[in-house]
C-alpha cells in the first residue's frame, strides 16, 4: 500500500466516522485501540493493513470492511465541491463581518428553499446542494439582518446549518475548521432564538398582567361611580352625608 492509498483510506475512515457523529474516543474504544492510534490512521501516518483492525473498525462504524477500504474514496473532492466549500467559507466570513450581499426574501420563500435543499441532501443529491447552498446561506442571513420575522428566520437558519450545511461539509470532508465554524454559528443562532422566545414570553405575561390591572381599575371606577351617584341622590333627599351607604369592596356584597 503506497503513501497516497494510506492517506486516502485515512480520509475515508474519518469521513465515515464523522457521518456517524462519533468521536475518535468512542470509535477507538469500540475497536479496541487507542485514540492516538486511530487519529494517526485517519491522518495517514499509519497504514490500516491488519485484518483484525480493519474488521474491528468496520464493526465499530457499522460498515462492511470493503466499504472501509474501498479505493478511491467516493465523492468527496472535485472542482465543483471545492468551489462550493470555498463559497460557504466566504459566506460565513460575510456573516461574521456583517457584510452580507444576498437578497431579502419572504419567509415563506426561504422556508420552501430550506425544505428543498434539505430533501436534496437526504436523497444524496449532493451536486444540487452544492449549487444552491452558498446563495441560500447569504439570502437567509441577509433577510435575517433586516430584523423582520426574527424568530421564524432564526429557526430556519438553525435548521439549515444543523441539518444541511454541517452535514454537507462533513460529507465532502471539508476542513475541520469550517465544520466547527458552522457548528458555532448554529449554536449562536439557537441562543439568539431562545432569547427572542424568552422576551416574547415576558411581553405576553406583561400584557396579561396589564390586562388584569385594567379590569380591576375599571371595576373600581364603576364602584366609585355607583357610590358617587348614591351620594348625590341622598344629598338631594336631605339625608346626612354620614348616612350615605358606601359601595362594597366585594362584587355583589351588601353596601355598608
Amino acid at each position: 500500500m503506497d503513501v497516497e492509498d494510506v492517506r486516502t483510506i485515512g480520509r475515508r475512515l474519518r469521513q465515515i466516522r464523522k457521518s456517524r457523529g462519533k468521536s475518535l474516543a468512542v470509535i477507538a474504544g469500540l475497536a479496541g485501540m487507542s485514540k492516538s492510534q486511530l487519529d494517526r490512521i485517519e491522518r495517514g501516518e499509519v497504514a490500516l493493513d491488519k485484518l483484525s483492525e480493519i474488521v474491528a473498525l468496520a464493526n465499530a462504524l457499522q460498515v462492511a470492511p470493503s466499504d472501509l477500504m474501498r479505493l478511491p474514496v467516493p465523492a468527496p473532492a472535485n472542482g465543483h465541491t471545492d468551489s462550493t466549500t470555498e463559497a460557504v467559507r466566504l459566506a460565513l466570513d460575510a456573516i461574521d463581518a456583517d457584510r452580507l450581499d444576498g437578497s431579502v426574501l419572504p419567509v415563506a420563500v426561504l422556508r420552501d428553499q430550506v425544505a428543498r435543499i434539505h430533501a436534496q441532501r437526504r436523497t444524496c443529491q449532493f451536486a444540487e446542494v452544492a449549487s444552491d447552498l452558498p446563495t441560500l446561506i447569504r439570502n437567509l442571513h441577509t433577510t435575517l439582518a433586516t430584523g423582520a420575522d426574527h424568530g421564524q428566520l432564526l429557526d430556519l437558519a438553525v435548521y439549515l446549518h444543523v441539518h444541511v450545511t454541517r452535514l454537507w461539509l462533513v460529507r465532502v470532508v471539508a476542513p475541520d475548521d469550517l465544520v466547527r465554524r458552522t457548528v458555532f454559528l448554529a449554536r449562536r443562532l439557537a441562543q439568539q432564538r431562545d432569547e427572542v422566545t424568552t422576551r416574547y414570553g415576558r411581553v405576553q405575561r406583561g400584557r396579561h398582567a396589564a390586562g388584569r390591572g385594567s379590569v380591576r381599575a375599571g371595576t373600581d371606577r364603576a364602584r366609585l361611580a355607583d357610590g358617587a351617584t348614591g351620594y348625590r341622590r341622598h344629598r338631594r333627599s336631605g339625608v346626612p352625608a354620614h348616612h350615605v351607604p358606601r359601595p362594597s369592596r366585594r362584587p355583589g356584597g351588601a353596601a355598608g
